[in-house]
Formats: C-alpha cells, sequence, structure tokens
C-alpha cells in the first residue's frame, strides 16, 4: 500500500499564494505606520497648502489610508 501525503504544498506554490502570519503582521504594522505618518505631516500643512496639494482637510484620513495601503501592498508582493 502506498501511503500519499496530502498537507506538503508544490515547492513555491504555498508562499506565492498565501502569505505567512508573520508578513501578514508586518504588513499591516506597515500600513498602519504609514497612514499615522502620512496622517501627521498633512494635518501639520495650513488650509492654503493643502489646496495648492488639491486636498481639502476632510480628505487627509483617506489619502492617507491609501497610503498606508500602497505600503502594505508593497510587503505582501514581495
Amino acid at each position: 500500500m502506498t501511503a500519499i501525503s496530502t498537507n506538503t504544498p508544490v515547492k513555491g506554490q504555498l508562499n506565492a499564494a498565501r502569505p505567512t502570519f508573520f508578513r501578514r503582521i508586518v504588513a499591516f504594522t506597515a500600513q498602519y505606520r504609514t497612514f499615522l505618518e502620512t496622517h501627521r505631516e498633512l494635518s501639520g500643512l495650513s488650509d492654503r497648502n493643502l489646496a495648492d496639494l488639491g486636498l481639502a482637510r476632510g480628505e487627509l484620513v483617506a489619502k492617507s489610508w491609501v497610503a498606508g495601503e500602497a505600503a502594505r501592498d508593497a510587503i505582501l508582493k514581495r
């Protein structure tokens, strides 16, 4: 009788399909830190400077979150 192991992934398949738990934690941490840093920097600008960038003060959280998502995606795509 032959034993077949179904728990062994094809080489490289598991890491390419799904990031490890550790990598997801690192990615989330980078996302949140980037969000905080971006929001802090944009919040320090005057309304005039924000208008020069094409932003309103109400958009800062959304724009900062997009920057954080970009940081997360860069880590997860490695």
